[in-house]
């Protein structure tokens, strides 16, 4: 009798554990589709960052120039830190800036294991800031 009762136990931690690992309400959710964002009418920010300099560009650029979200910034920093050599990820996000919502397109590309590519698509105030920044950012550091 008790042999039933624990295979039902079992099936039923099975259906809970995949309905966590499916689960959109975990601390980094899924992203919108990139399909979904035209970057052809957006303008480019790129650059490239040593690894261990994203912290630390991420948080002056929030403070000093562009209010991200945390939870933006940490996505861009955990994949760039994780992501495989050759490869890439992009990310949707939108974000507020001057009372006004902007699209907001990233996309990284790990061409070296200690620094990422990092493209910026949205529109052209975002674009101008965060390129006006890394320029700044560059001078300030040295890079």
């Amino acid at each position: 009798m008790t042999f039933p009762i624990s295979l039902v136990v079992i099936i039923v931690l099975g259906v809970i554990y995949r309905w966590y690992i499916n689960s959109d309400n975990r601390t980094y959710s899924r992203i919108e589709q990139t399909e979904l964002l035209d970057k052809s009418q957006l303008q480019e920010a790129s650059f490239e960052l040593d690894i261990e300099d994203l912290d630390k560009f991420f948080h002056d650029l929030t403070i000093e120039s562009l209010p991200l979200s945390d939870h933006i910034t940490r996505k861009i920093i955990s994949t760039s830190k994780s992501l495989l050599h050759d490869k890439t990820a992009s990310f949707e996000f939108y974000l507020s800036y001057e009372g006004k919502n902007y699209p907001l397109f990233v996309e990284l590309f790990k061409d070296d294991v200690s620094s990422i590519a990092i493209y910026f698509f949205s529109e052209e105030v975002i674009a101008s800031n965060i390129e006006t920044f890394y320029e700044q950012y560059c001078e300030v550091n040295g890079n």
